[in-house]
């Protein structure tokens, strides 16, 4: 009883039999009439014909938009009917034998589907065609699966029980096995041809009813749940293998027609469309697992297929997409081809060579200015300044505008990252005439640094250049040849007092630092902080000397004098002269070391004269008296005419105490500059212009004058770049061996090529050792001491501790 009122409580709340139509009131008829008959029950004889009349009598409320075939509806049947037939099924099944009829029931209910489906479902189905043989399908399905719920509800107790005991196929497996086994096994060619026609029919624009289109899919899929087999075996064999070989086929036809008559660009977006579409199908009608399938054999059929070509076309290709900046096709180019193995391979590769040879033609420019000055002059020149910042400033656009494509259109795809990476550092280690690209952007920072630049540029503007020229160094391979040069730069601004600004210089600093290390910017560093602790220091030394005049009795000095104080070893190389000093220049120097010694009694003063700058002089010529501010040997050379109207080389050298180089590096800017403070007469007239030698004479020009009350002589600090080579030469043979060392002391043991190969990767980030380098700092390292070679393997060597 209590298992009855389990299915009097389920009924109550799903007794809604609306929806089963007159396939079910026959099937159900038949199958309790047969055993009603042959067992000669007559309470259960009139049950059934009670359900009957209830059948045969269906509400035209329930019969209202059923369809064609949809037949006549049941008629809701309350908690206490559908007990009658429930407990006529119990009684049938919980009788000692031979009165236990749970087998002749069991079977009996197989039989009478058979039988429904023979005479009824086969003759219907086949006698039509096409949709329409779908409809009727698609109708048979659903009556046929209700019949099976509902009455595998009335004979519930069979299932739990009898069915249970013996582990036979349960009342909805049998049920499903019947359709399986007489319809769909009959009909599945005809269902698949059916369907695929009507979606052919849309892929050619036609609508078509989709939910039919589902709707026998979903008996595609759900013949499968068999469990002897797997899950998706019918859908997969009876239905989606040929709907994706017609796919296949369908779209072979189409690219071929595409790629002859279409530009590239319309070819992506036909494409693309196709994609969208028939993505749009799977999620409407098939099946989820079909969708990685079905876009497989489209992208080869329309993608790969055809990519070559399509990359390759004239007027319309990868290259024209790049040469006309046609960023959405070429974002629609990558989508696509990243859907198939390595297809987006050959798109970079095209990227590739378009960034190298936009970078190339810019070198190509700048080389020609070169060779157009060398023309002139009979010999080739240095890069013109103007050529030098605008081909750093067209560098960093096209940087700018091909790593927006990177972004935009490649969605920062790696492959595009590195091939990027690759162009730029192609072009980027080219060299324009003699001057490298790590040269061009050291004098690039140094220009937008620096005071009183030809264009005002803002902080914002300057850091956003600053930022732009460190990404540039990643693709320098001699970034310790920047780093000299920006070393030299950093400290000509500093000593002339030509920085704009101490926090720009220290956010370049911390930018370099930031993407090549501490050791790269260490020097730079302390160079600042020098320039910082000179300017606390200076007005130390005003008030000492404040002190010691006050307490001597004695007049301020009339000359002031800031000094800046150098770390040894940090700053550029500095040539250290014993020169003669004007004697107001030596008793200002004079003075300082008096100071300094009291103060750092334990540190050694070495005057470099050559690098001293900002010397003023109120000089009177003839028409007016004008300030001039220079340099310290500028100053001395200027304030000997005090004494003489004009001296040759030779005597100013000797008077002075500096050699004539020196003063080939001074006098141009006070000479041949358009502040012609001094004349210059050469002794022999046919020498060329602007050469000095011994014996030329010079005179002081008391006619000179300007319109500026004061005026500034630029110092000559052009970069000697012999001389910074051979610096970073040196400097790299001592990095080579420090590497060497420190991989054997972390190795113990090594053989020879292991030793090359493990240095020149751990030093390739700041610049490229010559094997050659290597192997010679290897034999220094024997002759050092640090290693030696193994007495057996003369090319193995072992760590000496």
């Amino acid at each position: 009883m209590q298992q009855q009122q389990q299915q009097q409580n389920e009924i109550g709340k799903n007794g809604d039999l609306s929806s089963l139509g007159t396939d079910f009131e026959m099937c159900l008829t038949r199958l309790l009439t047969s055993l009603s008959l042959s067992l000669s029950l007559s309470k259960q004889q009139t049950g059934i014909q009670k359900l009957k009349n209830l059948l045969d009598n269906p509400s035209s409320k329930n019969n209202e938009n059923n369809g064609e075939n949809n037949g006549n509806v049941v008629e809701e049947i309350n908690a206490q009917e559908f007990m009658i037939h429930y407990t006529t099924c119990y009684d049938m099944c919980t009788q000692k034998p031979p009165h236990d009829y749970s087998e002749a029931l069991y079977k009996k209910y197989k039989e009478v589907f058979e039988e429904y489906i023979d005479s009824v479902c086969i003759p219907a189905l086949k006698s039509r065609s096409g949709e329409f043989l779908l409809r009727e399908l698609d109708l048979r399905w659903k009556n046929h699966d209700i019949m099976v719920r509902w009455m595998s509800r009335f004979f519930n107790y069979l299932d739990r029980y009898y069915i249970a005991r013996h582990s036979y196929a349960s009342l909805k497996d049998v049920g499903m096995t019947c359709f399986r086994d007489r319809v769909y096994k009959t009909l599945a060619g005809a269902m698949k041809d059916a369907t695929l026609t009507l979606i052919d029919k849309e892929r050619e624009g036609e609508q078509i009813d989709r939910a039919l289109v589902k709707s026998i899919v979903s008996i595609f899929v759900q013949m499968g749940s068999d469990p002897n087999s797997e899950p998706l075996q019918a859908y997969e064999l009876d239905f989606e293998t040929p709907m994706l070989n017609v796919t296949a086929a369908h779209y072979k036809r189409q690219a071929a027609v595409w790629i002859e008559e279409e530009s590239c660009p319309n070819y992506l977006v036909l494409a693309e469309g196709c994609l969208d579409m028939e993505k749009d199908r799977v999620q409407h009608y098939l099946h989820p697992s079909t969708e990685p399938k079905l876009m497989s054999k489209i992208e080869h059929e329309i993608l790969a297929e055809h990519e070559t070509k399509l990359l390759e076309k004239e007027g319309s290709g990868v290259s024209w997409l790049l040469n006309n900046d046609r960023k959405e096709d070429l974002a629609r180019l990558f989508r696509l081809f990243t859907r198939i193995p390595n297809g987006v391979d050959p798109i970079a590769k095209a990227f590739k060579d378009h960034v190298t040879e936009r970078g190339l033609e810019l070198v190509e420019m700048a080389t020609q200015s070169i060779n157009e000055e060398g023309t002139v002059s009979g010999k080739q020149q240095a890069l013109p300044s103007t050529v030098e910042q605008s081909f750093v400033q067209d560098i960093i656009k096209c940087h700018d505008k091909y790593i927006a494509f990177v972004s935009e259109c490649f969605n920062d795809d790696v492959v595009f990252q590195r091939a990027f990476k690759d162009a730029f550092e192609r072009f980027c280690n080219k060299s324009i005439g003699e001057v490298t690209i790590a040269e061009l952007l050291a004098n690039f920072c140094h220009s937008v640094l620096k005071k009183g630049g030809k264009e005002k540029l803002t902080d914002e503007v300057i850091e956003d250049h600053l930022e732009k020229i460190v990404k540039l160094l990643a693709y320098i391979s001699d970034k310790d040849l920047f780093a000299e040069i920006a070393k030299q730069k950093l400290a000509t601004r500093l000593l002339q007092d030509q920085s704009a600004s101490e926090d720009l210089e220290r956010s370049l600093l911390s930018k370099l630092k930031q993407c090549n290390g501490a050791q790269f910017t260490m020097k730079m560093e302390s160079m600042v902080s020098d320039i910082q602790m000179a300017k606390e220091n200076n007005p130390k030394y005003v008030e000492w000397l404040k002190e010691k005049s006050a307490k001597n009795n004695e007049p301020m000095p009339k000359t002031d004098m800031n000094v800046t104080i150098l770390a040894d070893g940090s700053w550029p190389t500095y040539t250290v002269m014993a020169m003669t000093l004007p004697e107001e220049l030596t008793e200002c120097v004079k003075k300082y070391e008096e100071f300094y010694e009291n103060t750092y009694a334990s540190r050694k003063l070495t005057w470099i004269f050559g690098a001293g700058s900002g010397v003023t002089l109120n000089i009177k010529f003839a028409q007016k008296p004008i300030e001039i501010s220079c340099s310290t040997l500028q100053a001395s050379i200027l304030l000997l005419f005090r004494e003489f109207d004009s001296l040759k080389v030779e005597e100013i050298c000797e008077k002075m105490g500096v050699g004539i180089d020196d003063l080939r590096e001074e006098l141009p800017a006070i000479m041949f500059s358009k502040f012609k403070l001094l004349k210059h007469q050469p002794a022999n007239p046919d020498e060329k212009k602007r050469t000095i030698n011994a014996l030329d004479v010079i005179t002081f020009n008391d006619d000179f004058t300007d319109k500026a009350r004061k005026i500034k002589i630029p110092k000559m600090s052009k970069v000697d770049r012999k001389k910074v080579n051979e610096i970073v030469d040196q400097d790299r043979d001592q990095t080579i061996l420090a590497a060497v060392v420190r991989v054997m002391k972390s190795r113990k043991t090594m053989k020879h090529g292991d030793i090359q190969l493990e240095v020149v990767n751990s030093l390739k980030k700041l610049f490229l050792p010559e094997v050659k380098k290597v192997k010679k700092m290897i034999e220094k390292a024997i002759d050092q001491e640090y290693i030696e070679r193994d007495p057996d393997d003369k090319m193995k060597f072992r760590y000496l501790a």
